[in-house]
């Protein structure tokens, strides 16, 4: 006797990583609500560890990661210690080997990484500094108090350099 089966969920992604996952479910009753919930839950788990395991064993992936990383950390002159932390932008498995970086520089700390198009440069933990406004109030790109969007990384440096170069005696 052969059980009846019907798909519960199917998921294709066709793109860099392409793969395809399917559901299929005999159960005695019509699928509920919840049942379709957890449908969403698993595929995305199990998605979430295909990219995973992707990423990790993809040399072109982890060439990416390194040259990242370089182009970053070369951005500060004097680096006197390097911390690697979650992607501050996208927390999914496709940005897990790309890490954001916290700097520690002469100024205080400085976290950075790649937002989409732009490289995020958040300051905040460096109090003895400018603020963006002092610094780069004419520059037409995304700003906070201690923290600006560069458009690639020779914005980057222009701005790391001012930043670092911002350091005010305390009162």
């Amino acid at each position: 006797m052969s059980m009846d089966y019907k798909v519960l969920r199917s998921v294709e992604s066709i793109g860099a990583v392409s793969f395809g996952i399917r559901i299929e479910v005999a159960a005695p009753a019509e699928f509920s609500e919840k049942l379709e919930l957890l449908s969403y839950e698993i595929t995305d788990q199990i998605e979430q560890q295909i990219l995973r395991d992707f990423h990790t064993g993809n040399q072109d992936s982890q060439n990416r990661a390194a040259a990242e990383r370089e182009q970053l950390l070369s951005l500060f002159p004097d680096p006197i210690y390097v911390e690697a932390i979650p992607n501050g932008y996208c927390p999914r498995a496709c940005c897990e080997h790309l890490p954001w970086f916290v700097v520690t520089a002469r100024a205080g700390r400085v976290k950075i990484g790649w937002r989409k198009r732009v490289i995020q440069i958040d300051w905040s933990e460096c109090p003895q500094t400018a603020t963006s406004k002092e610094l780069f109030a004419d520059d037409p790109t995304t700003k906070g108090e201690r923290m600006i969007h560069a458009w690639g990384a020779e914005k980057a440096k222009e701005y790391v350099v001012a930043i670092l170069r911002s350091v005010r005696e305390p009162k």
